[in-house]
């Protein structure tokens, strides 16, 4: 079934109240999920049954993951025990959360439709829209911080800095949590401040007044995991590096997994994207605004950085597993690259 027509200026109220409220629908998606889930089967999945046994104490730190999914787990385990119920309702409220942050962050840059349709992209990139909503945990929450992270970096670039100092202290907030969610969120936040830090004006905007605020909070919230850790870096890496299978120079089969991870996460979004814009890609439209003349160097900046660390993962670590689950949370934020850059799709 063709989406073009659905992209005519004329849209159904029903449709319009989506777009500019998309809010209560991911409620109701969550909702519905959740009610899925708690029927589908009281039998709990790997990393349920993992958060089950991690959530019954708050540490600072639980195996190879970061302590902040349990420690959220933990809360509606006093709530409700352990059940699936609880169990279902966190991670399906970070699904909802996650796609709200996106659209989000897709107003600061387009119009509606087209934050929309970056946020419901995300359910077209399996790692996010299958595997993470089938049984992944900390994945989930990782996107949710990467999309939140994204909201507020453009947030404050669009408004040039000023006035951002309480955006300053949710940036910190969000950069903190998020690498208490999950170690790869690190390169992707480091990639996205190099690129933001490489063009004059976002440069200015992202060292503005108070911006000191996100580097503290973000310092503040990850310091205590930091020292557990330096002191239990054994046991906090080494099934990590046993899942990345290091191996001395098989540099071929590191390259072909790593494409591999990228189609997986990219593909399927990427051929519905074609399908329904067609020529609109590439094909001028009068009346759409112009992108930012900083949106093209920073997302390109953005995405060649990315490759150059995984590439650096393959021949310096020779890294020769890649996993889309992995990479997700670096490559989560193309859809709204690829909506920003061509706001004449809108039209």
């Amino acid at each position: 079934m063709s989406l073009v027509p659905s992209l005519s200026n004329a849209q159904p109220p029903k449709l319009n109240a989506l777009y500019a409220r998309p809010l209560p629908w991911l409620i109701v998606l969550a909702a519905a999920l959740v009610v899925i889930r708690v029927a589908i089967s009281p039998a709990l999945k790997w990393d349920e049954a993992e958060q089950v046994l991690w959530a019954q104490h708050l540490r600072w730190g639980y195996g190879e993951q970061p302590p902040l999914y349990t420690w959220l787990q933990w809360c509606l385990l006093q709530a409700f025990g352990p059940c699936v119920l609880a169990l279902a309702l966190l991670k399906y409220a970070l699904v909802a959360l996650t796609c709200a942050l996106m659209w989000l962050a897709g107003r600061e840059l387009i119009g509606p439709r087209g934050a929309w349709w970056s946020a419901v992209s995300l359910m077209l990139l399996p790692a996010f829209g299958w595997s993470s909503i089938n049984d992944q945990t900390h994945t989930v929450l990782v996107t949710a911080m990467t999309c939140g992270t994204w909201w507020l970096l453009l947030r404050i670039v669009r408004r040039e800095g000023r006035g951002c100092q309480r955006e300053f202290v949710a940036l910190g907030l969000a950069c903190g949590c998020g690498m208490l969610a999950k170690y790869n969120f690190a390169p992707m936040l480091a990639a996205l401040i190099v690129a933001l830090a490489s063009v004059r004006e976002t440069r200015r905007a992202l060292f503005g007044r108070g911006w000191w605020w996100a580097a503290l909070i973000g310092a503040l919230l990850v310091a205590p995991h930091g020292v557990w850790l330096l002191s239990h870096w054994h046991k906090a890496t080494a099934i990590t590096f046993q899942k990345m299978d290091i191996a001395g120079h098989q540099w071929g089969l590191g390259l072909w997994n790593l494409l591999g991870a990228l189609l997986a996460t990219l593909a399927l979004w990427a051929l519905l994207a074609l399908v329904a814009f067609r020529s609109g890609w590439w094909r001028s439209s009068d009346g759409a605004l112009p992108a930012p003349a900083w949106l093209r160097p920073v997302f390109g900046r953005y995405l060649g950085l990315l490759v150059l660390m995984l590439l650096g993962m393959v021949f310096a670590a020779d890294v020769t597993v890649f996993k889309d689950r992995w990479i997700l949370p670096m490559f989560a934020s193309v859809p709204l690259m690829a909506f920003a850059l061509r706001p004449e799709l809108e039209t």
